[in-house]
């Protein structure tokens, strides 16, 4: 227990004195040293950090844990300091605390509830006013430099206060300081001394040249394997107006990667940290609509996505962007600003995922097939819902629809194709549960169903699931692809997946279901990614003409969490009901 941990630490007899620090990192250091004294070199050696730890005094057992912990990283060779050293120091309290967030290399954020709880300023008048002014410094400091952060380093004495980690460094490396192993993890960082090594850079192998192959053709062949395969490089096969954007994972990093024909080469970022915004961080902030809208606004040039929306802005011709994300971040690119706009309202965002074949799975589909003409995707609405009598699907009585509750019949006349199906239309909240108990449709009891359906055999279909949240898994058994409702459509043909980044609220569920509608009626021309462009500018010019409605901010958000996967240049042509 962390209690423990840091109680036998307290109980030490005789603090250490002398330094543990390798004999190349020591340095004298005087506790009134200036950061340029801080930072100054000594021969043959480096500097000695100077760390300040930020906490609240919760009660008296967590300051004694606190006081351990700078007593032993002083006694270990760092120069660290709190509040505990002084006892009124003479340019008052406030100036002090500036002064040593300034001055420190590194600040120790002692997360627990009461700490996040005043950080973000949420504490009683008169309570805790150094925190939160800590909390409005370390928040500013991290706006100034676009997200990036090397300074405020989360620590928590025990698993349970993880949860209380502020929004703003939640995406970097939490110490957990619970035991000897966790305490020093947190030294290694604090005195550059990595346990792993990486080792020097070798020579690169020269390996045969293979290029993607598209998972759609128009072709009887779809799904066969031949030995003899043609591979071409489809991103140099799509016009000057689309871009193309890999998101790729490494090692809990990420890197972006821009194909457009007007470059020679691809764009690309260097690989850095997890993203400072992602959606998960988003909904887990517990922050109002609109203060989400703001952290939004936050990127900037100096960061791999504020580089990218610059390579954006370049490509003046710019009306379609593809992105097919590989990791597992769960970035709100629809959101994100380009030119005064969110990126999902100034170009038509689609969506990709790597698919795999279902008869070569060492066939993977990076991106989908440049379309010489649109796709229509023709036919009556297949609904699958708890009940008819839910107000979005009364909207879609004006259609020749079928509705089914129980998911054997709704899978059964999928299966029998008894007419072409333009639009299969899935509102039913729990669909993705897999407990048995709930006997709702699992994702692996999904794709035991889906066997011999290929939609692209018989007719073309668009999915609308207006149903939670169609989260992806890495599935182990293959090759750790992410997978789950959108890819089990799409590599059976499906041309494209409506759904939702995150779970929505049932009455702004309905409602955006509704005015998708209402768009594609307006506009029957349009393509599937254009209704949801339109659909978003609509929302959009009611929050401008509606600042401080936390309501519309609501709708605004939801709104952006629609998002589509498949292939861009499709568009709907629905049967209308007779009469």
């Amino acid at each position: 227990m962390s209690g423990d941990f840091w109680g036998q630490i307290t109980k030490r007899e005789g603090v250490k004195q002398s330094s543990s620090l390798p004999s190349e990192l020591k340095q004298a250091s005087s506790p009134k040293a200036s950061k340029n004294d801080a930072l100054e070199k000594v021969e043959g050696g480096q500097i000695i950090p100077q760390v300040f730890i930020s906490y609240t005094h919760d009660s008296e057992e967590h300051k004694d844990r606190v006081l351990s912990l700078a007593n032993r990283l002083r006694s270990e060779g760092i120069d660290c300091n709190i509040d505990q050293y002084e006892q009124s120091p003479s340019e008052g309290w406030l100036r002090w605390m500036l002064n040593q967030l300034e001055l420190a290399d590194f600040v120790l954020v002692v997360c627990t509830e009461i700490y996040n709880r005043r950080f973000r300023g949420l504490e009683e008048a008169q309570k805790g006013q150094s925190v939160t002014w800590q909390g409005a410094v370390i928040s500013q400091e991290m706006y100034d430099d676009f997200g990036e952060n090397t300074k405020f380093i989360p620590v928590v004495f025990a698993t349970e206060y993880e949860e209380y980690i502020p929004f703003v460094i939640k995406g970097f490396t939490c110490y957990k300081l619970d035991s000897e192993k966790g305490y020093e993890s947190l030294y290694r960082h604090l005195t550059k001394q990595p346990e792993i090594i990486k080792p020097d850079l070798g020579k690169l192998r020269n390996l045969p040249h293979r290029k993607r192959e598209s998972l759609f053709q128009e072709s009887s062949t779809i799904g066969k394997y031949s030995e003899e395969i043609t591979f071409i490089d489809l991103e140099e096969k799509f016009p000057s107006n689309v871009a193309i954007l890999y998101v790729l994972e490494q090692e809990n990093n990420y890197f972006l990667r821009l194909h457009n024909i007007a470059w020679d080469n691809p764009k690309e970022t260097e690989t850095s940290p997890p993203p400072p915004i992602t959606l998960s961080q988003l909904i887990n902030s517990q922050q109002r609509a609109s203060e989400i809208l703001g952290q939004l606004q936050r990127y900037r040039s100096r960061c791999p996505i504020g580089k990218l929306l610059g390579w954006l802005r370049e490509l003046e011709e710019l009306s379609d962007l593809i992105i097919n994300d590989g990791t597992d971040f769960v970035i709100p690119w629809e959101m994100l600003p380009l030119r005064q706009q969110p990126l999902g309202i100034r170009v038509n965002l689609i969506r990709w995922l790597d698919i795999p074949d279902l008869e070569n799975w060492d066939k993977i589909y990076s991106i989908p097939s440049p379309q010489s003409s649109a796709d229509c995707c023709q036919g009556d609405v297949l609904i699958y819902a708890k009940t008819e009598e839910l107000e979005e699907i009364k909207s879609l009585k004006s259609y020749q629809s079928v509705c089914f509750s129980e998911n054997q019949a709704f899978l059964t006349h999928l299966k029998e194709k008894k007419e072409t199906i333009g639009l299969v239309y899935i509102a039913r909240h729990g669909f993705l549960e897999t407990t048995f108990s709930q006997k709702i449709l699992s994702y692996d009891s999904f794709n035991c169903y889906l066997q011999g359906i290929e939609f692209s055999s018989y007719y073309s279909s668009i999915i609308f699931m207006n149903a939670c949240h169609f989260e992806l898994i890495r599935d182990q058994f293959s090759k750790g692809y992410r997978v789950g409702f959108i890819t089990s459509f799409l590599e059976r043909g499906a041309k494209g997946v409506i759904g939702t980044l995150t779970e929505v609220e049932e009455n702004y569920a309905t409602l955006i279901s509704q005015e998708f509608f209402q768009e594609y009626e307006k506009n029957y021309r349009l393509t599937v990614p254009q209704i949801l462009r339109s659909l978003r500018d609509r929302i959009y010019q009611r929050l401008r003409d509606e600042p401080g409605n936390e309501d519309i901010c609501a709708l605004y958000f939801y709104t952006f969490m629609y998002v589509y996967y498949g292939h861009p240049n499709v568009f709907l042509k629905l049967s209308l009901a007779e009469g």
